[in-house]
């Protein structure tokens, strides 16, 4: 699971230029963490190895807190993807090597992910 949370630096600093106060300010930031979290979903989707589906349509976004988001597989529903991710033996004693596809979303949506925030910060300040 990628979990994606938002620490801001500075919030009150940004809150007060914004005239705003925190609680108006979290559901905002919480729309650029949708933004973020949906995009994610999207890579990893495409990154995930298809071998019947299952893994694929398993993956899900999660908001257990504010400004917090969960971004992966349901491992009730594909209890193998952490195999998958990381590699493993065969009942025969053969390794499959892993595929790292949660690895290679979270490199590849780092930079995406700042963007979104700084743009949406960006757009609030104008």
């Amino acid at each position: 699971m990628l979990n994606l949370s938002l620490t801001v630096d500075g919030l009150p600093e940004l809150i007060k230029k914004l005239n705003t106060t925190e609680a108006e300010m979290v559901p905002e930031l919480n729309k650029a963490l949708d933004v973020s979290a949906q995009a994610t979903l999207s890579r990893l989707q495409t990154n995930t190895p298809v071998d019947t589906g299952n893994l694929r349509s398993s993956e899900r976004i999660t908001n257990p807190a504010p400004l917090l988001a969960n971004v992966g597989p349901d491992s009730s529903k594909a209890p193998y993807a952490y195999y998958v991710e990381v590699g493993h033996h065969t009942r025969s004693g053969s390794w499959v090597p892993g595929q790292f596809f949660i690895e290679k979303t979270a490199l590849e949506m780092n930079k995406n992910i700042q963007d979104i925030f700084i743009n949406f910060i960006r757009n609030l300040l104008k």
